[in-house]
């Protein structure tokens, strides 16, 4: 059985997993009951070991928790800005390459549509093509009754 998250005085709260600040952590400002089911579910060795760039968002009654923002807090404190910094970098790394495939798909699509569109008039011009050919070679047109 899990042992109770608890409030110390200096402001941290304190469980199985580790602790979080909640003072000076001015990103991290959340009730106590949303705080301690985070510490309850999270492992600090599970948060130390974060892939750069992983950003994941936890919700609890309505209010919305960063991971990587939690793992800065939960780590200590000489590693934890270190940690959250690489994580930033590594987040803008990501929106970065999101927005580029993002572009990348875009043009693609662009192309593909410009493509459709080149077809449908080439079909057009065939059909009109086409319907020119009839009417000039329609046996009823010239021919004599």
């Amino acid at each position: 059985m899990s042992q109770p998250a608890t409030e110390t005085s200096d402001n941290r709260i304190s469980g199985r997993f580790g602790w979080l600040r909640t003072a000076s952590t001015p990103v991290l400002r959340f009730n106590f009951e949303t705080a301690a089911r985070a510490l309850r579910l999270l492992d600090e060795a599970a948060v130390r070991h974060l892939e750069p760039g992983t950003s994941f968002r936890l919700t609890f009654n309505d209010v919305s928790i960063r991971l990587d923002e939690l793992a800065a807090a939960v780590l200590d404190d000489g590693d934890a800005r270190s940690r959250a910094d690489e994580l930033r970098r590594g987040n803008a790394a990501i929106r970065v390459e999101f927005e580029r495939e993002r572009a990348h798909l875009a043009e693609r699509r662009a192309a593909e549509a410009r493509a459709r569109m080149r077809q449908y008039h080439r079909y057009q011009a065939s059909c009109r093509v086409a319907f020119r050919n009839q009417l000039s070679t329609n046996p009823f047109e010239s021919r004599e009754i």
